[in-house]
C-alpha cells in the first residue's frame, strides 16, 4: 500500500515538472528580451547626401563637403596607406557637376558628356565605367573620394563617435578650411574642407590625404588619356 501511495506521488510529480520548466524558459526568455532591448540596425539614409547627424562641428563640414558637385577647381594630392607606406599622388579637377576627373597613380577616371571612363596613361587607352580594383592598393577606396564618398565615410564615423566631435581650422596658403576632429573606438580622424567642398585635408589611421596645390580653375589637360 505504502509503495503504490510512493509511486503516484512520484508520478504526480513527474508530470508537473515539464510545465515548471517551461515557465522558467518563458520567464528566461522574458528577461533576455528586456535586457537586450531594441536591435541595432543600419540606416542607410545616414549616409546620404544632406543628412546631418546633430554634431555641430562634424556638420559644419558635411554641409561644405555636399557642396562639392558644384565647385570648379583644380587640386593636387599626396595619399599615404599606412600599410605598406604606400604613398600615391592625386590630381583631381572638375568644371561642372557632370565634368570631372581623378588621377590616382597610373589610373585616370574621366566623367564627361561621354560617361565614365577608365583610363589607363602608360598605356593611353580608356574603358567604359569606372574600374576601383585598379586603386585598390592605394586606400582611397572609390575614385569619387573626393567627390562625395569622404562625406560617406563622416558620416559612418559620426554613427561610432565616442565623444562629441572637436571643431578647428586648417590653413593652406590663402585659404581656410573647416575642419572636425573625430574620434572613434579606432582612434581619431580629422576631416578639413575648404568653403566650396573641396576637400583640404584627411588625417586617418590607415590613410592621410594632404593638400599639394590648388587653384580656382579647371586642369583640362586631366580629361585626356
Amino acid at each position: 500500500m505504502h509503495d503504490r501511495l510512493r509511486s503516484q506521488r512520484m508520478l504526480h510529480r513527474t508530470r508537473r515538472r515539464p510545465s515548471a520548466v517551461g515557465a522558467l524558459v518563458v520567464a528566461v526568455l522574458a528577461l533576455t528580451g528586456c535586457g537586450l532591448g531594441k536591435r541595432p540596425h543600419f540606416d542607410p539614409t545616414a549616409s546620404a547626401t544632406g543628412a546631418m547627424t546633430g554634431d555641430t562641428a562634424i556638420d559644419a563640414v558635411l554641409t561644405r563637403l555636399d557642396r562639392v558637385s558644384n565647385a570648379v577647381f583644380s587640386a593636387d594630392y599626396s595619399a599615404l596607406l599606412a600599410f605598406g607606406s604606400k604613398r600615391s599622388t592625386v590630381k583631381t579637377t572638375q568644371s561642372a557637376p557632370a565634368r570631372r576627373s581623378t588621377t590616382i597613380g597610373n589610373v585616370r577616371y574621366i566623367t564627361d558628356d561621354k560617361g565614365d571612363r577608365t583610363c589607363k596613361l602608360d598605356a593611353g587607352t580608356c574603358v567604359s565605367g569606372t574600374n576601383p580594383a585598379l586603386i585598390s592598393d592605394t586606400g582611397l577606396g572609390q575614385p569619387d573620394f573626393f567627390f562625395g564618398d569622404v562625406a560617406k565615410r563622416l558620416r559612418r564615423d559620426a554613427l561610432a563617435l565616442t565623444k562629441p566631435a572637436e571643431p578647428t581650422t586648417f590653413k593652406v596658403g590663402n585659404y581656410v578650411a573647416t575642419c572636425a576632429v573625430v574620434t572613434v573606438s579606432g582612434g581619431s580622424k580629422t576631416y578639413c574642407v575648404f568653403d566650396n567642398g573641396v576637400l583640404a585635408r584627411f588625417l586617418g589611421a590607415d590613410l592621410t590625404v594632404e593638400l599639394l596645390v590648388y587653384r580656382e580653375t579647371v586642369d583640362e589637360d586631366l580629361f585626356t588619356p
